[in-house]
């Protein structure tokens, strides 16, 4: 991950992925552009949570409306900072950023992308209702256009992380409704249809300058993993996110597929919720920790491709802390809490997380000290929806630092739910606690990067002190791709058509 010092004056990055291909127009020989290239078919666990890009942080929203919306700056593929709509910035003092816009920067309706649009874009981004990216602007006091071109931001405090934060907030029309249900992006794909729960598709955006080989991207959401590997190997889908370990086996031993495998950004864990009283006390929530195996997770539920997680972020964000032991197992311990607790008999919980995740082994571990599980599946959508309201008492998810950062969690995530400032808008279960309150805001107000690091390690600590969220492993990003593809993944599972090349042509499969 990469962590900007504050530069003293002009500051340029090399260009995004997306920059680079716009300069790849390719002719043929007779001077006549390409045939268009078919679409890139790809089967994800679901819908994206919403259209708009302020709507939710969310993993799969983020990785799909990337293509459409551009921001500030941008993370690239190995997590470094580079320039998207922004062409460069300074910081003449510790408080103050200019940004200088692309000067070829539209929006798909044809309006230039202006300053009054960014400025108007990091409003926004506070006030969605429902919205989770509010946390990746607690640190703007102001904003406003110096012009049509530059734009300043003044934060409450000397921050340098702010330019990675930027790379999550995309900029939209100044007139933009919320939410938004029809997107006019800035980015190099338009949504060109959408059918709820079926398909959605994407098209590059046409005109001067912009590339022409980019394939058209469909989406389809597929909760069953088995059916999205079905389908690959049918050759109805040509990617596929979030391939089942069970299934991997399949896909290698199939001619014309690979496995593409990177890190994942996201922990794996159960978090309990203060709707359910049983679980205010901590004898509680430590007896569900103790019978917990992480190790034999790893190997029953993910057949070796993960490994046990100690803390909410990976070894690759930075806060992340390596002091924090491994969490052993110590089913007499469990039992013995519960029973002090008032539960020697055990008791029942649901568990509930998204279709297409597989719950089994942790409901066999936690039956083994008598607490008794029922695994509840559902929809993504639907689900989220219920989750944003606080009314999911017992969850088995996923949460991931967008910019790489651990603050992107503790500010979302973990802070007490404060909507005017920006706090709190993925916090789920309810959790509050003040000294973590205070200490997540004073990380934010921190200058120097080790004193930060050491903050966020500390948060780190009081978390896995709490067990209101139990880490439980990091997964690897599993991916079945058809060979005629040219793609790799990304640290942050990004699914950028821009990076996304025919080596061949593809046969086109019957009724896809």
């Amino acid at each position: 991950m990469s962590l900007p010092e504050r530069p003293g004056s002009r500051q340029v990055r090399p260009p995004t992925a997306a920059a680079a291909a716009a300069v790849a127009f390719l002719v043929t020989a007779c001077g006549q552009p390409p045939a268009a290239p078919p679409p890139v078919r790809i089967g994800v666990h679901g819908d994206p949570v919403s259209l708009d890009p302020h709507g939710q942080a969310e993993l799969l929203s983020l990785a799909i409306l990337g293509n459409v919306h551009e921001a500030l700056t941008v993370l690239d593929r190995e997590i470094k900072l580079g320039p998207a709509l922004a062409e460069s910035w300074e910081s003449p003092d510790d408080l103050t950023w200019r940004f200088r816009l692309r000067p070829d920067a539209r929006f798909h309706d044809g309006r230039a992308v202006e300053a009054e649009d960014v400025v108007a874009s990091l409003a926004r981004a506070r006030r969605v209702p429902g919205g989770g990216v509010g946390s990746y602007v607690v640190a703007v006091a102001s904003s406003r256009a110096l012009g049509p071109r530059t734009v300043e931001v003044v934060t409450t405090r000397p921050f340098a992380g702010l330019l990675n934060k930027l790379a999550v907030v995309a900029v939209v029309p100044r007139d933009a409704p919320a939410p938004l249900a029809a997107p006019v992006g800035n980015g190099p794909y338009r949504v060109s249809a959408y059918e709820k729960g079926r398909r959605l598709r994407l098209d590059p955006v046409a005109g001067p300058g912009l590339p022409a080989d980019l394939p058209p991207l469909e989406f389809f959401p597929l909760r069953d993993p088995a059916e999205r590997t079905e389908r690959l190997l049918r050759g109805e889908l040509d990617l596929v996110q979030d391939l089942s370990p069970d299934l991997l086996p399949q896909v290698e031993a199939a001619k014309g597929y690979r496995v593409a495998v990177t890190t994942s950004p996201v922990v794996e864990f159960l978090h309990f919720s203060r709707s359910d009283p049983r679980f205010a006390d901590p004898r509680v929530r430590e007896a569900f920790d103790l019978a917990l195996d992480r190790a034999a997770l790893v190997r029953n539920a993910f057949r070796g491709r993960a490994q046990p997680a100690t803390q909410i972020v990976g070894p690759g964000v930075f806060g992340y802390d390596p002091s924090i032991p491994a969490r052993g197992r110590d089913l007499a311990r469990a039992r013995s809490l519960l029973a002090d607790a008032g539960y020697a008999g055990g008791l029942d919980v649901r568990l509930e997380y998204r279709q297409g995740r597989d719950a089994a082994e942790i409901a066999r571990q936690l039956g083994e000290a008598g607490i008794r599980v029922t695994p509840v599946a559902h929809p993504w959508p639907p689900l989220f929806a219920r989750l944003s309201a606080r009314s999911v008492p017992f969850y088995y998810g996923g949460v991931a630092a967008p910019s790489a950062d651990a603050s992107d969690i503790f500010d979302s995530f973990v802070h007490s739910p404060d909507p005017a400032r920006g706090y709190g808008g993925t916090n789920h279960s309810g959790y509050s606690n003040p000294e973590v309150d205070r200490l997540v805001e004073r990380i934010g107000e921190t200058r120097s990067l080790r004193e930060r690091q050491a903050l966020l390690q500390q948060g780190m600590r009081l978390l896995a002190e709490d067990r209101w969220i139990l880490p439980l492993v990091i997964p690897y990003d599993l991916y079945g791709v058809t060979r005629d593809l040219a793609w790799e993944p990304r640290l942050d599972r990004r699914l950028f058509g821009a990076e996304m090349r025919w080596s061949r042509p593809r046969k086109e499969a019957a009724g896809s």
